[in-house]
């Protein structure tokens, strides 16, 4: 890919979000959330919107809470820009046309305020309507939570899922179950139709050598990709987990992981990015381009107009520390 313009981002960018509900004739939009923190608990952070095409990109509105909260992770839920939100004091927030619905419509969807922890993740289950009424948070201090949108509650949690900061998550594509990796070095699958945390583990591995989880995409019904502090992007079919199918090496760390068809994106923190594909019949990893950001900490990626036809950037980077987003278009 060859590297486009760069953006200037006030706090650290982390994650990047691509709109799934767009009408790509017209370009692509995405959100990133931003994190910074100041000491003393002092947490800030906000999301950008942002939209572009073949020939501009502009920055479309900027959302900031009062008070101030840290943004650690973000997914799209629905059409007319709704996404989900972590925010860095241990809250759960839904975003409706760049603004947060918190007064009259009430959108906060959970906060435990007896609790002093952090959200570090967030996932949405789109289901095969594309509604994501539900979504999975993940905390600091191990817990994992299953929440739906249009009546905000807990429908699912596990207090002790973890023995550590819960980085990642995703949904398992029957709706029943989830994923979740952490600090831990364990990557641990629920059953959340079931209460009891300890009747709905429905698989456990370690799948880094021990070392903590940083990400996780469910592929299929059966098949999932890890990433963690190893350097090393990891395809498992959970019927049989005691090795993986296949493993490739990613140096700096897989911090994120987007899949877009047989497509990956990995932002690789001190690595920068990587991108290839992943073969559903051979079951084999191929990475086929690594990106090379200069940045010090790329913690966000996301595809953008990465299909044949689409108008504008391919995919989008982050870098934590230098506070910009860089574009990146096919050749």
């Amino acid at each position: 890919m060859i590297r486009g313009a760069q953006l200037a981002v006030q706090d650290g960018p982390d994650a990047i979000e691509h709109d799934p509900y767009g009408g790509h004739e017209e370009g692509c939009r995405w959100v990133c959330a931003t994190y910074k923190y100041h000491g003393d608990g002092v947490r800030t952070g906000a999301l950008e919107f942002y939209g572009a095409d073949e020939r501009q990109v502009r920055r479309e509105r900027r959302v900031e809470w009062e008070p101030p909260v840290g943004i650690l992770d973000v997914r799209w839920a629905a059409p007319e820009t709704v996404v989900v939100v972590a925010g860095s004091d241990g809250s759960v927030w839904e975003v409706q046309n760049g603004k947060p619905v918190a007064d009259a419509c009430t959108r906060l969807l959970y906060k435990d305020e007896q609790r002093a922890r952090v959200t570090l993740s967030v996932e949405v289950d789109r289901g095969l309507d594309g509604a994501g009424d539900r979504c999975v948070a993940t905390f600091s201090d191990g817990a994992v939570g299953v929440l739906h949108r249009q009546r905000p509650s807990l429908e699912w949690y596990a207090e002790q899922a973890h023995a550590g900061e819960v980085w990642s998550c995703a949904f398992h594509p029957d709706a029943h179950g989830i994923l979740s990796g952490a600090d831990d070095g364990y990557v641990r699958g629920w059953d959340v139709r079931l209460a009891s945390k300890r009747a709905s583990k429905r698989l456990e591995l370690r799948p880094h050598q021990g070392l903590g989880v940083t990400s996780l995409h469910a592929l299929s019904a059966t098949h999932f990709l890890t990433g963690g502090y190893d350097e090393w992007l990891r395809l498992w079919d959970e019927r049989c987990l005691q090795q993986p199918l296949a493993a490739l090496q990613l140096p700096g760390g897989v911090w994120r992981i987007q899949c877009r068809g047989t497509q990956w994106l990995c932002a690789c923190m001190q690595g920068g990015a990587a991108a290839g594909q992943w073969d559903g019949d051979e079951l084999r990893l191929e990475q086929v381009l690594s990106m090379d950001t200069d940045a010090e900490l790329v913690y966000g990626v996301a595809w953008l107009c990465a299909r044949e036809g689409e108008k504008g950037p391919a995919c989008v980077t982050s870098s934590f520390y230098e506070g910009t987003l860089c574009l990146w278009h096919n050749r």
